[in-house]
Order: C-alpha cells, then structure tokens, then sequence
C-alpha cells in the first residue's frame, strides 16, 4: 500500500535517507490522536521502535487523528495503522452510531496499551456534578475535541443522559470550543475556557499541565450513568485514583476504553505478522512509550479481542501460545 505525498513526501524521504531507512521499505500513515495527548505520545512511541527494528520493511509516519475518525481511516486505507478503541470497530462493521456507513476493514494488531478515561475538570465552584450543567443552566465555556473524536462522542451520549445538547448549553450563555487537547489547555490559561471534557490516557499531560497552573475541581460520572453508558457501549468502569493529579485528593469514578492498535485488512498477513513479533519482542520498550502502557504484556495483547485480530497478528499470538 505504497503511498505518493508531493512535496511532504520528498521531506520524509529526505528525512528517511539520512536516518538510514532502506528505500525498499514500506511507507505507512499512522495516526495517534491530537498532538499534546496520549494517542499521539503511545503512536510516536510504537512508531520508533516498528522503524528501527524493520527499517527494511516498513516506516511509519506519524499523524493526528481521532478515536472515531481512525477507524473509517484506517479502512479506508487513508492511515492504515491507527489507534482507537474495540467498540468503535464493531459499530464501523455494522455501519451504526458514530458512522452512517460500514467501513469493514479495520482489524486489530494488539490491545490493552492502557486505557484512555473519561475526565471533565473545572474551575467552576458551582459544577460539582454533571448535572449541574443541565439543573443550574451554567453560561460553560468548554472545551471539546473536535467532531470525529472519541472525546466529543462520548460527550454527546453522555448529555443524552442528562437531557442537555449543544444547543441547551448555548442558550443558556454557554460556548463550545471544539479543538485539540493542547489548544483547550491555552484556552483553560487565557481564561476562555472554564471546564474541559476529554476522553485521554491517564495520566493526562494535558490535565497536568491544567492542574499546575489553576485549582480544578475534578467531576465524578455517577453510578446510574456509569451504568447505562457501559451496557450501550460496551465501556469499562474505572477509577482515576487520588492523587493522579494536583489537587485530586479522592479518587474518581469514570469510564474507560482499552488504547487498541489497529490495522487496514488489506495489509499482508506477513507484514502485520512481523508487526505484532517486533512489538512483542520489544516489550520492555513498549511499556516505556507511556505511563498508560506500563503494564503492557505480549501476554495480553490479543486477549479479549480475538475475532477482530488480523490474521497476521492472530498467527503469531496463537504461534506463542498466547491465544487459542
């Protein structure tokens, strides 16, 4: 699935050249999430160690994404190794919510490099809950990822629960940003933003980085909704625990989805073969990518997610004995 870039396309055959990269290897998109979050940090990271142990194979370039969108880019061929989470590929095979078509070539090379959990965070003294957004009728100022991501999404079932919408908060005086994690954090300084919901690995840099500069409140997500969310969603439930970040001194109830590396279907079982050996022979340097990956096994890589695995990625867990 070679690929023609015009002009950033010689840039990273420059950049190939000078890093020693065969120019028989194959030139692959990879998309993480928005710069300054843990999908992009995790994806940058797998990206190294794939390029460095297969420079004669593949090279990986590494671009934004998001949760939603990464699925149908990945099946399309567009960024033919992304990262996202197991639900949305069922749902992208059936063609229902998020996606108004099916996209039924995403498959999956290894699972469980931490998860990425919900978090809303404020510097508003009235929103101890989430239904103080809809009861109180807060003027919020939020920050949301942007469309296709999973962040929005999952905001937007989640105020499905609580009968609020974009439009309930915005005639209530309210605004949506809809941007990146990093673009939410400068919002959050400048004061233009007062409450940020992001769906991220935990840690998140980019709630750190809010917690040094700003006392926050950090919002549980109740049991009742934890539980609607989860038998729709197939969702995990998950404890941020005290202390993750400044001024966090309880834990916090939220829910959580597994960071799952995926693939196009179309990609030689040969190819993901060695992906998934690579990944799995290097596992010390995986669980180095990230905070969120720290307890990372080759083990576990392909549990629970079997019949989605690509066949390349399934030969070598059932080779290793890892599967069935």
């Amino acid at each position: 699935m070679r690929k023609v870039f015009g002009l950033s396309g010689v840039l990273l055959l420059s950049c190939l050249l000078f890093a020693n990269v065969s120019f028989s290897a194959e030139i692959m998109k990879a998309a993480g999430g928005q710069m300054g979050g843990g999908w992009y940090t995790i994806v940058s990271g797998l990206a190294e160690i794939i390029n460095s142990e297969m420079k004669d194979d593949l090279s990986l370039a590494v671009v934004p994404g998001a949760g939603v969108s990464n699925v149908a880019t990945c099946s399309m061929g567009t960024t033919p190794i992304t990262m996202s989470f197991p639900p949305f590929i069922v749902a992208a095979n059936k063609g229902i919510d998020p996606y108004k078509q099916k996209f039924p070539k995403t498959r999956i090379i290894a699972t469980n490099f931490g998860v990425s959990a919900q978090h809303l965070v404020t510097t508003r003294s009235n929103l101890a809950t989430y239904s103080d957004i809809g009861e109180k009728k807060l003027p919020l100022k939020l920050a949301l990822n942007k469309p296709g991501a999973t962040d929005e999404f999952i905001w937007r079932k989640v105020m499905d629960y609580y009968g609020i919408s974009y439009d309930s908060i915005k005639d209530a005086g309210g605004k949506i940003f809809h941007v990146g994690h990093g673009e939410g954090i400068e919002l959050s300084k400048d004061g233009h933003v007062d409450t940020v919901f992001a769906y991220i690995s935990v840690p998140a840099a980019s709630i750190t980085e809010m917690s040094l500069a700003q006392d926050l409140t950090y919002v549980d997500l109740p049991a009742e909704a934890q539980q609607s969310l989860m038998k729709e969603w197939s969702l995990l439930p998950y404890t941020i625990p005290a202390g993750t970040y400044k001024g966090q001194d309880k834990d916090i109830t939220s829910l959580a989805m597994a960071n799952t590396l995926m693939v196009n279907a179309d990609i030689s079982d040969d190819l993901v073969y060695k992906i998934t050996k690579t990944l799995c022979e290097n596992a010390d340097r995986v669980r180095s990518v990230h905070k969120a990956a720290a307890a990372w096994t080759p083990e576990s890589a392909g549990k629970g997610v079997e019949s989605l695995l690509h066949p390349g990625a399934a030969r070598y867990y059932k080779e290793m004995g890892y599967i069935k």
